[in-house]
């Protein structure tokens, strides 16, 4: 995780630097509201959002959010990447476009 940002609409989003992706069309950075909670499914647990934490983000796309990418990260799956048994079962995924 790279940092946070304002997004003008009266909530912060969390910037990732992006090495690796699997599915999707993800550049080398990628933003995400920075909604925190420890009972949403769709929030990020509040000890995960630190500044050069590395994550293995496991993303929605969800109808009728308030940022325009609308992308919200799956709390169940996202995780360490230390603490992801089957990361190896993912493959090597590619670089991000751009």
């Amino acid at each position: 995780m790279e940092g946070f940002r304002d997004s003008g609409n009266g909530y912060r989003l969390v910037i990732f630097k992006v090495d690796r992706v699997w599915k999707g069309k993800i550049g080398p950075t990628f933003e995400m509201p920075a909604v925190e909670s420890d009972e949403l499914c769709w929030a990020w647990p509040p000890s995960m959002l630190k500044t050069g934490t590395e994550l293995v983000v496991f993303a929605n796309h969800m109808q009728g959010g308030t940022h325009p990418q609308e992308f919200y990260p799956m709390r169940c799956e996202t995780s360490l990447p230390r603490d992801l048994p089957d990361l190896r079962k993912l493959g090597r995924g590619h670089k991000p476009k751009g």
